[in-house]
């Protein structure tokens, strides 16, 4: 992984979504009646982990 100096330099204000993260929450998806699969990323990466062995 590339330093955050180094990122910042080459990204800019970009470089905070790499370094901070976001939280989104899907609440216009929802309102319509949307379920998620995988509602957390926990879940999602065990799934993966499990059909990858």
């Amino acid at each position: 992984m590339a330093p955050a100096p180094l990122l910042r330099l080459g990204l800019g204000e970009l470089s905070g979504l790499l370094l901070g993260g976001q939280r989104v929450y899907p609440r216009r998806l929802e309102d319509q009646g949307f379920t998620f699969r995988f509602p957390s990323l926990e879940e999602a990466l065990d799934d993966l982990a499990n059909t990858a062995s």
